[in-house]
């Protein structure tokens, strides 16, 4: 039992697995068609060479609407990129190696959070780290352009800032630690747009939880405040210079264009409704060549036309979304096809199965564990916030997006599942 509990051990067979997994993908191998061929990862690596002022864009991605790739992206992960690329070419497998480090990191971080979260006991920090450090997800999304391993990075980031926040922290410290937990929101928001709204809930929740005095709670939202803004308004500022707009991103508006087009006869019918939206601009005077951000209006009164049209289809594809979130294994696609097709895709099934148990035996039992239920709301209010905006296109992938928050609650259902069994051995035994 020494070996689970050491965290050398953790972290080694950790890097162990990411080493492996890496070493499988070959992700140095035609890295251009393998990496940023098609879909998200290519939006992601068009947008980074926009910021760079590529000016073989248009040769490259000829059927792009370029402005509204960068209007529908977050600007955080394609500058990431951008940086890459500068510092070392044009090489999408330099990211793969950041995102590798990173997530380790992230395991280190969640083993230190998870200990003191439940008062320094090694146990709780061994089954978080476990839990992390044996999840196929992180290293299969650590092998493609794309947000998810940045993002979880850090929301493990904010469990470890707010587990300082509610252990016995000064006033005085909690008002320094509220900044690094509002710069980390912020930080998250440029890597997924997804983050800003749940960024309101989960500062109510830790300045009521942390501060007692209206005094207080006032420094410490405007410390939490602060840190947000030092990310957030200067994207804010750039696109009111550029774009003539105070948004961010047009990301909602575009995932729920997807669900028009998937309920109303697939992709055929989108060139229609693209049409029907710049019809709609032209009527008002708007350029839809060149109003990227204000298409947003306009994709919003068509949403609301086909969701009232196809309505029971929309509730359909909505409950079929949030339960793919949740039970969906995933498909685990960058190791070796013989690998995928025996060993891992069996120990996936088990992990899954294992991390709800626990999960759900937390939720059940959180109650025993007196003044650390915040945790329990934290994870509530991000399954509840995550889930329903992944809403129709909800699956495995953005189930990553609560990882996190889920751990304190799965570390606490393993524990109690242990006193349970430990219980019943010794009642056996009497």
């Amino acid at each position: 039992m020494v070996a689970f509990h050491d965290t050398r051990v953790i972290l080694c067979v950790a890097f162990a697995i990411y080493t492996l997994w890496f070493i499988g993908y070959a992700p140095w191998h035609n890295e251009k068609v393998r990496l940023v061929g098609e879909g998200d990862p290519a939006s992601y690596h068009l947008v980074a060479k926009v910021m760079m002022g590529s000016p073989s864009i248009q040769d490259e991605f000829p059927d792009s609407d370029v402005g509204l790739e960068i209007a529908n992206r977050p600007i955080g992960y394609p500058l990431l990129l951008a940086t890459l690329y500068t510092l070392f070419g044009e090489h999408p497998a330099v990211m793969i190696v950041l995102q590798m480090g990173l997530s380790l990191l992230g395991c280190g971080l969640v083993i230190a959070a998870a200990r003191r979260i439940f008062g320094g006991n090694h146990t709780a920090g061994a089954i978080g780290g476990w839990l992390y450090a044996l999840n196929p997800l992180l290293p299969e999304f650590a092998c493609y352009i794309l947000a998810e391993i940045p993002f979880v990075v850090l929301t493990v980031l904010l469990i470890y800032l707010l587990s300082h926040l509610h252990n016995g922290a000064s006033s005085q410290k909690a008002l320094w630690i509220g900044l690094a937990v509002g710069a980390t929101v912020g930080m998250a928001t440029l890597m997924r747009a997804s983050m800003l709204y749940f960024g309101i809930l989960l500062g109510v929740l830790s300045i009521l939880n942390a501060a007692k005095l209206l005094r207080e709670r006032v420094r410490l939202a405007l410390m939490y405040l602060l840190g947000v803004a030092l990310f957030i308004l200067p994207w804010a500022i750039y696109n009111r210079l550029h774009y003539n707009t105070w948004r961010l991103t047009l990301s909602g508006e575009i995932h729920l264009l997807h669900m028009v087009v998937a309920v109303s006869g697939g992709e055929l019918t989108r060139p229609a409704l693209l049409n029907e939206v710049a019809q709609l601009m032209r009527q008002d005077g708007r350029d839809y060549q060149t109003d990227y951000f204000g298409r947003g209006e306009y994709y919003r009164k068509v949403i609301r036309k086909y969701s009232a049209e196809y309505f029971p289809r929309v509730i359909q594809r909505f409950f079929e979304g949030m339960w793919n979130f949740w039970w969906g294994r995933g498909a685990i696609l960058t190791t070796p096809e013989w690998f995928r097709n025996s060993l891992l895709s069996k120990l996936w099934l088990r992990y899954h199965m294992v991390y709800l148990l626990f999960l759900c035996l937390g939720l059940l039992g959180w109650k025993s564990f007196g003044a650390q239920r915040i945790w329990l709301y934290y994870f509530l209010a991000a399954a509840l916030y995550f889930t329903l905006t992944a809403g129709w296109g909800g699956y495995w992938r953005y189930r990553l997006q609560v990882f996190a928050f889920s751990i304190p609650v799965v570390v606490a259902g393993a524990i109690w599942f242990g006193q349970i069994v430990q219980c019943a051995i010794q009642s056996r035994n009497r």
